[in-house]
């Protein structure tokens, strides 16, 4: 075992303490997952400014971009949580679904250079080619014969017990290899995040992202990884991310006492956002 997979190991054993200390952290993470996702995309909302558009109890005039875009990624975040907790598989069609819904109130419609229009909201498949900085992404023809083989090895990789190393390091190809097919024309990036946290979850392991300090560094490791087709370089990356990811809610909650509970059930009530019976499966 290497050091850093010791590193990780111990991170996370602190970690899981942190979490039976603090009886309502596990919702708390949620707003700590939604906050650095967004604020990656885009969005200048705090942590607590978060938990208000989750609870829709806003006080202030936030922008509308982000409160669509947080409204948007705690859907998407609820429906992988659906789908692990009820040991449902990955298929196109669930990824289709879940790109729609972090994608469905903050996308747009655009068009490519031939000037045909695309509608980033519906959570299809592209049909044209893109790009991210200089890397070029497989052509839109070559999307299902690379995609399907990746969903069906995760999900045997699922159907097997895994170690906690094991565990975390499929959840880290996954995000990895799916950004690297990058199969929507956008919102690739949340929605691989989400899919990291669907293998967590499905694992019961503890969710995590990366921070919003490092997007830089993310993106160029990626970049990296994919030019020089070693996936072993974003997996070790993620597995230091995922421990400053723990480092940074467990002083949280030891110093961070202005942060309240929160309550998700508000969400989840509303008509706009109910999941429970109108998932597609």
């Amino acid at each position: 075992m290497r050091d850093d997979e010791k590193k990780f190991l111990v991170a996370l054993q602190d970690y899981r303490q942190s979490l039976r200390r603090a009886l309502r952290a596990s919702q708390n993470v949620l707003c700590s997952l939604i906050e650095h996702i967004t604020a990656i995309e885009g969005s200048r909302l705090t942590r607590l400014e978060v938990q208000e558009v989750i609870q829709e109890r806003t006080r202030f005039d936030y922008p509308e971009k982000d409160k669509r875009m947080v409204r948007d990624y705690t859907s998407g975040l609820f429906y992988v949580m659906f789908l692990y907790r009820n040991r449902l598989p990955l298929t196109i069609e669930r990824i289709e679904r879940l790109n729609h819904l972090v994608m469905r109130h903050n996308g747009e419609v655009t068009y490519d250079e031939e000037d045909h229009m695309i509608d980033t909201r519906k959570g299809k498949i592209r049909e044209v080619s893109v790009y991210w900085e200089y890397h070029k992404f497989i052509d839109h023809s070559k999307i299902h014969e690379t995609l399907e083989p990746l969903l069906r090895i995760t999900n045997e990789q699922l159907s097997q017990k895994q170690s906690v190393l094991n565990s975390h390091r499929i959840a880290f190809d996954l995000h990895g290899k799916f950004l690297g097919i990058h199969p929507f024309f956008d919102g690739n990036s949340r929605t691989s995040r989400l899919l990291q946290n669907y293998v967590q979850g499905w694992y019961r392991q503890p969710l995590s992202t990366v921070r919003f300090e490092n997007a830089s560094i993310y993106k160029d490791t990626l970049l990296r990884s994919w030019e020089e087709e070693d996936p072993h370089i974003f997996n070790n990356y993620m597995f230091g991310q995922t421990i400053d990811f723990f480092r940074m809610v467990e002083k949280e909650y030891h110093i961070g006492k202005q942060y309240q509970k929160i309550e998700i059930k508000p969400l989840i009530a509303t008509k706009q956002y109910r999941l429970s019976s109108k998932i597609q499966q």
